[in-house]
């Protein structure tokens, strides 16, 4: 039923209630009330005109049961959604053992409350309890426990959410990247790795890694964060199917490693034989390149149509291999450093200091018979 048209000040919400619930009584003398589905959309309806009510406290301090209609999400949440499958999971988990660990929220104009985390969460209590088939399951699942965080700053609600995320392990590197980097932005002042470290209690190690994919060629960022779809062989006579398979952090640094390497053999390529530079690039040239920079950041990971270089297209073909054969990090590793070998070509032969002409050793003159005119009238005059 859809809400009509007009300003606001000329629609009457209390008449275009009773005109919904005159609609529904005849829908319900069609199907029947004692229908089960009479009686799943009598159910929705009681619960659609129910009040919201407003939070209640719990047990536990600083907790309340909010209204998941009283939800909005955060802004600044930059964690990519789960897989259906991860989802089901948890709606499972929550439907089976209930919820562990309450969400947190900030209050918001107009009663509303914001989630600092816990998005997954509210949405699988959301699943629930559009799947309710009884008042009782509706009431279970109509509120949500809640951490309310008075008084939390934008700064505050990044930071937080970068502690809790990274403490589970499946967190994306990418997202905890993203992250660290709207965390700079909001506060100018920490400037290093080492500062990012102290104000969200990760490792420093682990910054400087998440640092290190914030600087990432696009091609790696997308395979870490969007992942990358594949064919690939189903078990038995089943035949090939799509599967979305995304790079490990220390696999992604890898290729990055491979990037660089491809683009300086690439910048080689482009200069003549005698060392001279080629033409400068015309300017669709240059937007291209500068296209070409991380955007996973700030964007949806995909780059521009067009802008792909060599080594994109050769560092994104060995990362669809490494996720097709399941590489560990060892062996994408051992690979990482044979091509770069093979691309810097056979390394310098080392050519050692020249021998004397003439030396003592152990009490035994050695001379270097090829060489007799580089000895000195005195040695000569020993060798006699």
């Amino acid at each position: 039923m859809d809400v009509p048209a007009g300003s606001e000040e000329a629609f009457d919400l209390e008449q275009y209630k009773r005109d919904c619930e005159a609609e529904i009584q005849q829908c319900l003398d069609v199907i029947g009330r004692d229908t089960p589905e009479g009686k799943a959309l009598l159910l929705e309806w009681e619960a659609a005109k129910a009040p919201i009510p407003p939070p209640k406290k719990a047990e536990a301090e600083e907790t309340q049961f909010i209204d998941l209609r009283l939800l909005v999400p955060s802004s600044l949440h930059r964690r990519t959604g789960p897989s259906p499958e991860e989802q089901t999971s948890l709606e499972r988990s929550i439907e089976a053992n209930g919820l562990r660990d309450p969400v947190e929220v900030r209050p918001r104009d107009g009663g509303k409350f914001e989630i600092i985390s816990g998005h997954r969460r509210a949405e699988a209590y959301q699943t629930l309890l559009d799947g309710a088939k009884t008042q009782s399951e509706r009431a279970k699942y109509q509120a949500i426990p809640a951490k309310v965080r008075v008084g939390a700053s934008d700064l505050d609600v990044v930071r937080w959410g970068i502690a809790e995320d990274l403490i589970r392990e499946e967190f994306p590197a990418a997202d905890a990247a993203r992250s660290l980097d709207l965390l700079r932005k909001l506060d100018p002042t920490l400037t290093s790795a080492q500062k990012l470290s102290d104000a969200t209690g990760v490792a420093l190690k682990t910054v400087q890694r998440f640092l290190q994919l914030l600087n990432a060629p696009v091609v790696v960022q997308e395979a870490a964060r969007v992942g990358v779809t594949l064919e690939v062989e189903a078990a038995g006579n089943e035949g090939a199917h799509q599967v979305t398979r995304k790079l490990e952090l220390m696999a992604a640094i890898e290729f990055s490693r491979l990037h660089a390497a491809f683009s300086r053999k690439e910048s080689r390529g482009n200069r003549e034989e005698d060392g001279t530079q080629l033409e400068p690039p015309s300017s669709s040239a240059v937007k291209a390149s500068d296209s070409e920079k991380p955007v996973a950041i700030e964007g949806d990971g995909c780059s521009p149509e067009g802008a792909q270089s060599v080594a994109d297209r050769k560092t994104r073909e060995a990362i669809e291999r490494a996720l097709k054969e399941k590489w560990g990090f060892r062996e994408v590793k051992r690979y990482v450093d044979k091509a770069i070998a093979a691309l810097n070509g056979p390394s310098p032969r080392k050519v050692g200091r020249r021998r004397a002409a003439f030396r003592w050793q152990e009490q035994r003159p050695q001379v270097d018979v090829a060489r007799p005119d580089a000895l000195e009238p005195s040695q000569k005059a020993e060798l006699r």
